[in-house]
């Protein structure tokens, strides 16, 4: 999976940086059924900076195995949480998306292979 920043995340890495000892851009899913009349599901993405602590106690604590993505260009660790349910996008384009308490990073876009089925 290929991490892509985009818009005004330069300035909102600035600006949240210094918080941190040891940063990590945390990439995880969410699985909701939806409904089973109609069998729809959703997996929403999130995007969040970590202590790098925080994230390897989750891991721990997690039923999951997260994955340490190497193709972006940030300064520190890009690890992503991946769902069984849900294949893991080719690209993944993070920006900031202004709220009534400032910026937020986002999941701006999703770009995923074509299917090979037949």
């Amino acid at each position: 999976m290929q991490v892509i920043a985009v818009g005004k995340i330069k300035e909102y890495l600035q600006q949240s940086l210094p918080q941190f000892l040891k940063p990590v851009l945390f990439i995880s899913t969410e699985y909701y059924p939806g409904c089973p009349k109609c069998s729809s599901v959703a997996i929403p993405y999130y995007v969040e900076l970590k202590e790098f602590a925080d994230v390897k106690l989750m891991e721990k604590n997690a039923l999951r195995k997260f994955v340490s993505l190497q193709n972006h260009k940030f300064p520190f660790p890009v690890i992503f949480s991946p769902h069984e349910k849900s294949p893991a996008p080719n690209k993944l384009y993070i920006g900031t998306r202004e709220t009534g308490m400032g910026s937020e990073l986002a999941i701006l876009k999703l770009e995923f292979s074509p299917s090979k089925e037949k």
